[in-house]
């Protein structure tokens, strides 16, 4: 799905947005606390890259696990 279209409907859209875990912190963890926002039925939710691209690797690990593991839209992004 292109995000752009979920504005096209003239409704409210509602989105989250989620910053990978530090790497003190357990991916696990995060993936709790998105099957939490997952519950507020969110249009999308976006995943930031972080500072210069840090977090890549996990930013892509969250982006798929929300599209295909909870079954929304992700929007990662810089």
């Amino acid at each position: 799905m292109r995000i752009y279209k979920l504005f096209e409907g003239g409704g409210p859209v509602f989105s989250l947005e989620v910053f990978p875990p530090k790497k003190t912190s357990s991916i696990e963890s995060m993936y709790r606390t998105l099957a939490e926002l997952a519950e507020l039925k969110p249009d999308y939710i976006s995943v930031t890259y972080g500072a210069g691209g840090t977090a890549a690797g996990l930013s892509c690990e969250l982006s798929a696990h929300i599209k295909h593991r909870l079954g929304i839209e992700p929007l990662a992004h810089l």
